[in-house]
């Protein structure tokens, strides 16, 4: 049993190259001011499985033959992580970081592409504190900011773990709390994709069950976790972002980086991230 297994990870897993280099992205090509409201999710960690019949069941809630779905892969950013995907997709490039970082307004203003959609209702959600990574100096660009200091006082649930914050869903849930009538732009960045993860407590124990189907699912906890609860994640996307957007609206959904685990068990995923543009 132990070669059987051997051989079908050389070649499901190991055999797939991980060194593959995908054209840059330019953002401001596939998001522009004619879209009256812009919904951007920064999925921590997203579990890009070379399984595709996973992927597939993950995102049977979130995509409908109804959208039109673009799917772009991209390669993320191994030198600054989470940090390095904000500073690529708000300016299309990451040679700026120190300035990303210590003089942020004027470098979206001289530099950034975003800088175009300052005339929206920006808003900037993070289930973290504010002051990790310095993110308070999004102030200087978003019309409101909500952190784990802010949403606590909404009596959002508090999420324990490695990384203790608000609970992701909770933002889907209250999507529209954070909207103007017409004319957003908001991003979302989550954070309980983190290793090691917690189980959503809306998500019944008995169906973690369903993941002793699938391999690689049903040889560790983790990549249950993560299996359930992004594909929750993604149905209150479907419920709560999209069953709102209107024909002239868009919402993107991209990853900072595959999961954070050893190198024993990242041969189970991707070594890029996918970037998902849907409109109605």
């Amino acid at each position: 049993d132990n070669w059987f297994l051997q051989t079908i990870n050389y070649f499901d897993y190991e055999k797939k190259g991980n060194n593959l280099i995908f054209d840059k992205i330019e953002f401001n090509k596939i998001i522009d001011n004619k879209y009256d409201n812009i919904f951007v999710i920064i999925n921590e960690s997203y579990p890009l499985f070379k399984n595709d019949k996973i992927n597939n069941l993950m995102q049977k809630n979130l995509i409908n033959k109804n959208l039109k779905v673009e799917k772009f892969k991209k390669n993320w950013n191994k030198k600054y992580s989470t940090q390095g995907s904000e500073i690529e997709f708000f300016c299309n490039t990451d040679k700026d970081f120190e300035r990303f970082k210590n003089d942020f307004d004027n470098l979206i203003r001289e530099k950034c592409w975003i800088n175009e959609l300052r005339s929206k209702n920006t808003v900037f959600i993070h289930t973290y504190e504010k002051s990790f990574f310095n993110r308070d100096r999004y102030d200087h660009f978003f019309s409101n900011t909500f952190f784990l200091e802010d949403l606590k006082k909404l009596n959002f649930q508090i999420c324990p773990g490695m990384y203790e914050g608000i609970w992701d869903y909770e933002i889907l849930i209250n999507f529209k709390k954070f909207l103007k009538k017409e004319n957003n732009f908001l991003v979302f960045l989550t954070l309980q994709n983190h290793h090691p993860l917690k189980l959503y407590p809306s998500i019944e124990r008995d169906e973690i069950a369903t993941c002793k189907n699938f391999y690689p699912l049903n040889i560790k906890d983790q990549f249950c976790y993560l299996y359930l609860n992004q594909s929750y994640f993604n149905k209150l996307i479907q419920e709560n972002v999209i069953e709102i957007m209107g024909k002239n609206d868009l919402l993107l959904i991209l990853s900072d980086t595959p999961p954070a685990f050893t190198k024993k068990w990242k041969i189970f995923f991707e070594d890029y991230v996918e970037v998902i543009k849907i409109t109605k």
